[in-house]
């Protein structure tokens, strides 16, 4: 049951104050605090619990409307009781866990509030104990971040063990706020932040200041900051001599306002960045003796770096080097693009020659606004502005263009990825690379028509079997058969709706989708060291392609096991790319 009512959460109350432990001292606030209510608390219950055997402190559980399907807050009363432990906010909430995924017995309310409290006393037993101080260290951005005169600035410093000076800047606002950013330079925010490039903006310098392993920090209270004789003295304490004599002949030249990132090493890994920005310094630099301020303003530091924003945004850092040269930017095209820069390479080369229209925008995965603009621009526009630190070079040309005029050198790539839908450029391309003795991935992919399937054949290793032209071969009735195919050969799918210039084949953009994951799933593998060439084919419903009165080819009847089995012995002895190399 849900308690949406005033009634029945009144009732609810009413049982637990029966039930909780210790039975008999809880009551119900007549005035829910204005803090919780910005937590969306309707509803409050006081108690008094014992913590640690020694001391007894007032504990507030909080409900919303929509308990039991959600946690109680658990606050405590007042919040400095304890002194300063972690995992407690400025209102007194504890935060006793992660509420992500959690599984709640909304059946059992009661059973639900003793265990949160039981898990709440806990945490404050910890803090009380100081067996757990090094939360602090752990969290210790998210703590700095909720100090109550922290200002916000954005971070792409190369986050490292070594103290430098940085670049700070206000970047001009791309619609009403404006950011303040802090970089290892001007040439690297221009780069994260493409639609300002061209723009101009003041650039200051400050300094970026690693603490040593081990470093232990306690925040200050929410409502508080360090004094500059705090700062100072742990400045001397946590840092190294080399550091120290590099802030000495950094800041001989000061200005009145100065900013000072720190990066805390974690125990858990990585580090917490966080920053001071110093007003009114007088006589020295702040981190120095003798030197006065007239304020302390904590800085609250949103990591923007690559190796920070590569792993949580799923994504390999181990591919952040990794030169892709895509060649064919249509439907499938597009989609792969995006996927590979998401999953974290960065830097590709993007090859086409046809122009975006409207008949594209179903199913490609840059929209309408892009309209009228080479497909290479247009992917290029909309990696650049959705993903950070991707380098993309656009040449809208077409592929055997570039082949015959030698512009194309594929051993300037890591990986090559084929997505024109021209099987006679693919096969082309498949014996020009051969010839050319090339050692460089290349995977080939495609879609049937209807959405019947799709395919992706990887050739990853040059010196094994199997190759695109294996696929190839010569029917009886003089058509030729791709071997990989779902649907027969000597069958026509293009459709026009007015005309020979709006040939299209059918396949929708969950097709495209599908596709492009095979194959961009394919690639990573492959940068990631996997050496086998495989064809990989997914088999959609037939009932449209069957309707429209064309045939399937015996392969459609295989089962997805059958198909995953398949996958390595594609290749033909007698293939006259491949083939030749393996008699």
């Amino acid at each position: 049951m849900i308690y949406t009512s005033t009634d029945q959460l009144t009732t609810l109350l009413e049982e637990a104050i029966q039930k909780l432990p210790p039975t008999g001292l809880w009551n119900r606030l007549t005035t829910v605090p204005q803090a919780y209510k910005k937590r969306g608390v309707q509803a409050v219950l006081t108690g008094e619990v014992l913590i640690a055997g020694e001391t007894t402190v007032n504990i507030h559980i909080g409900f919303q409307a929509s308990f039991p399907l959600n946690l109680p807050f658990i606050f405590l009363n007042p919040a400095k009781t304890l002194g300063r432990i972690p995992h407690l906010e400025n209102d007194g909430y504890i935060c006793y866990i992660k509420g992500d995924g959690q599984f709640i017995n909304y059946q059992d309310p009661i059973a639900v509030i003793e265990a949160a409290l039981e898990r709440a006393i806990d945490t404050l037993e910890k803090g009380y104990r100081k067996s757990n101080v090094v939360d602090f260290t752990n969290g210790f951005a998210e703590y700095w971040g909720r100090l109550e005169k922290v200002i916000e600035l954005r971070s792409v410093i190369e986050v490292g063990d070594e103290a430098k000076e940085i670049a700070y800047a206000i970047v001009p606002p791309s619609d009403k706020k404006a950011f303040c950013y802090v970089a290892d330079d001007e040439a690297s925010l221009r780069q994260f932040i493409p639609q300002v490039r061209k723009q101009s903006f003041t650039i200051q310098k400050a300094l970026y200041i690693p603490l040593k392993e081990g470093t232990q920090l306690i925040p200050p209270w929410f409502d508080d900051c360090w004094t500059l004789s705090q700062i100072i003295e742990a400045f001397e304490q946590y840092t190294t001599q080399d550091t120290q004599q590099f802030v000495k002949k950094s800041v001989r030249k000061f200005k009145s306002a100065e900013l000072v990132i720190f990066a805390l090493p974690r125990p858990k890994g990585g580090y917490a960045l966080f920053g001071l920005r110093f007003t009114g310094i007088q006589n020295a630099y702040p981190l120095t003796s003798g030197s006065t301020v007239k304020q302390i303003i904590p800085v609250d530091i949103e990591r923007l770096d690559r190796a920070y924003l590569t792993p949580r945004s799923g994504g390999l850092s181990s591919l952040n080097g990794k030169h892709v040269a895509l060649i064919g930017c249509g439907s499938v095209g597009s989609y792969i693009g995006l996927e590979l820069a998401r999953a974290g390479i960065g830097k590709f080369t993007l090859i086409d020659a046809d122009v975006l229209t409207y008949e594209n925008v179903y199913r490609h995965a840059v929209g309408q606004y892009a309209v009228g603009l080479f497909k290479v621009d247009a992917l290029k526009n909309d990696i650049e502005k959705r993903i950070p630190y991707v380098d993309v070079q656009a040449i809208p040309k077409r592929i055997e263009t570039l082949l015959t005029t030698q512009k194309f050198d594929p051993s300037h790539y890591d990986a090559i990825v084929m997505a024109t839908g021209e099987p006679t450029i693919n096969l082309y391309m498949n014996e020009w690379l051969f010839h050319q003795k090339s050692s460089v991935p290349v995977l080939y992919t495609w879609l049937e028509p209807y959405g019947i399937g799709g395919h992706c054949l990887a050739h990853i290793e040059p010196s094994e079997p199997g190759c695109l032209q294996c696929l190839y071969q010569v029917t009886d009735d003089g058509n030729i058969e791709n071997r990989a195919s779902f649907a027969a050969p000597g069958q026509s799918f293009l459709k026009d709706i007015a005309g020979c210039g709006s040939l299209f084949t059918p396949f929708g953009s969950l097709d495209v989708a599908r596709t492009a994951e095979i194959t961009s799933r394919l690639l990573i593998h492959s940068l990631q060291g996997q050496s086998v060439n495989l064809l990989v084919s997914w088999k959609g419903d037939s009932h449209t392609f069957l309707s429209a009165g064309y045939q399937l080819t015996n392969r459609y009847s295989l089962e997805e096991s059958a198909l995953d089995e398949q996958k390595n012995q594609f290749h033909r002895d007698n293939c006259p790319i491949c083939g030749q190399n393996h008699e």
